[in-house]
């Protein structure tokens, strides 16, 4: 176990290269490179600079793109090594503009066809979603990959929040950076939320769900906690698993800031990471749990293939995620409510997560290459009892109320409140409860 001291500290750390100076930088610029968007190569040549507009890879400190060995671009950079890159995130219905732009220099490297293969999946998807004339001739023909060393950067945010306030940027932003941004603000916010919440005919909580999924098996030298949080589960594995070594992986330093403020075991280590990329060595994991995570990746797909290379043949990985059928009245009642206040303040609907998580038969899918097996799924209802205040804390705790203004969000909970008091009033359930579902699969054996 002597290889996890070395991919697993107590930081979060963003992959940036060693050599690499801001001159600017006004935001995270891992969330943006995990995009699939458009890098602006600009290389040097005789007859002046040129601009290629090209698909990119953020791996292992550089930018690498693919490229055809005859190309005008690559004959320019092995003449001269020198390049600029520059990629704009620009949304103008969120007034959302963040542009990063580096210079450095590129090499030309041999072809990588795992790593092609990886590059182009984050813009088309899993391989058998690919056009096959795409395919043919435009990826197989790209025999040559270019490796960028960002050397300095500049990261702007000239965003101007259409929707939001100086003070509430959350409306502005979308997928894995509102998610950040969420965790960022409201720390600890999903444990608090669930660990009251018991499996209804069960009595477990979600969390104890995972970690009985994992321990029963026979071989547990490593297990990982994947958008780990605050560290609530990581403590309940440790307990129950004080031989194996801890792993917890989380994208937002806030959240790890707090796990590490736990003052867990010896076995555990915190590392800051992106699902798509783990910092952790093929098969270096006997199993994988996450939980209430999984469907809020921006390519569920990529993360199933990240995680069919670090866990081991045999190994197991488990998840609790939503959303499913069999909430409550109640909770259906608030979100009606919740989708008013969003339309009173003009809000966009919130894109968040894979809709490839969305239904049983998706993830069915998501697993179904040869790497796993064994799969099970099944619909889960998690019931919340409690007092009101709590109640109403874990309703209010979800990701859509911190769009809304301070007095969208004061008037949603006296509304809340209202609907309690009625509902109790005139005999009507006042239960709190989410249908959730619960995946376990094993990683094929060789």
């Amino acid at each position: 176990m002597a290889h996890l001291a070395s991919v697993a500290d107590n930081s979060a750390t963003a992959l940036k290269s060693p050599r690499m100076r801001f001159i600017e930088q006004a935001f995270d610029i891992d969330s943006l490179l995990a995009k699939p968007l458009f890098a602006h190569l600009a290389t040097c040549g005789q007859a002046g600079p040129c601009e290629t507009p090209l698909w990119f890879l953020w791996e292992d400190e550089a930018l690498w793109m693919i490229a055809g060995s005859s190309s005008g671009f690559v004959k320019r950079l092995r003449n001269d090594a020198r390049a600029a890159i520059g990629i704009v995130d620009f949304d103008l219905e969120r007034g959302f503009l963040r542009h990063l732009g580096f210079r450095g220099s590129a090499t030309i490297e041999p072809m990588d066809g795992e790593r092609r293969t990886r590059l182009v999946r984050r813009y088309l998807g899993s391989e058998d979603q690919w056009s096959p004339w795409f395919r043919q001739a435009i990826v197989d023909r790209q025999d040559v990959l270019i490796r960028f060393i960002p050397e300095t950067a500049v990261a702007r945010d000239q965003s101007y929040f259409r929707y939001g306030d100086s003070t509430n940027t959350l409306p502005a932003l979308e997928r894995s950076e509102f998610l950040q941004g969420w965790h960022a603000r409201f720390p600890g916010t999903t444990s608090a939320t669930f660990w009251y919440g018991n499996i209804a005919g069960d009595g477990r909580s979600s969390y104890a769900l995972l970690v009985d999924d994992v321990a029963s098996l026979p071989r547990l030298e490593t297990v990982v906690d994947l958008a780990c949080g605050d560290g609530y589960l990581l403590a309940m594995l440790a307990e129950r698993l004080p031989a194996a070594a801890i792993v917890g992986i989380d994208i937002t330093p806030e959240e790890l800031e707090l796990a590490s403020n736990r003052h867990l075991p010896q076995n555990v280590r915190l590392s800051g990471g992106r699902a798509e990329a783990l910092p952790l060595p093929d098969a270096g994991a006997d199993a994988v749990v996450c939980h209430m995570a999984l469907m809020l990746f921006d390519n569920a797909q990529s993360v199933v293939d990240e995680l069919a290379r670090v866990i081991r043949p045999g190994g197991v990985f488990a998840a609790v995620l939503g959303p499913a059928p069999g909430s409550s009245e109640l909770v259906t009642q608030y979100g009606a409510l919740l989708h008013e206040a969003e339309h009173a303040e003009s809000l966009p609907p919130l894109r968040v997560g894979d809709p490839a998580t969305n239904t049983e038969q998706s993830l069915l899918t998501l697993f179904s290459g040869d790497a796993w097996s064994e799969l099970l799924v099944d619909d889960v209802i998690l019931s919340f009892e409690g007092s009101d205040e709590q109640i109403k804390a874990t309703l209010l705790g979800m990701y859509n109320v911190a769009r809304l203004s301070d007095r969208g969000r004061a008037e949603l909970a006296r509304r809340l409140s209202s609907i309690i008091f009625e509902r109790r009033q005139t005999g009507l359930s006042t239960e709190c409860a989410l249908g959730l579902r619960h995946l376990v699969v094993r990683r094929t054996r060789n």
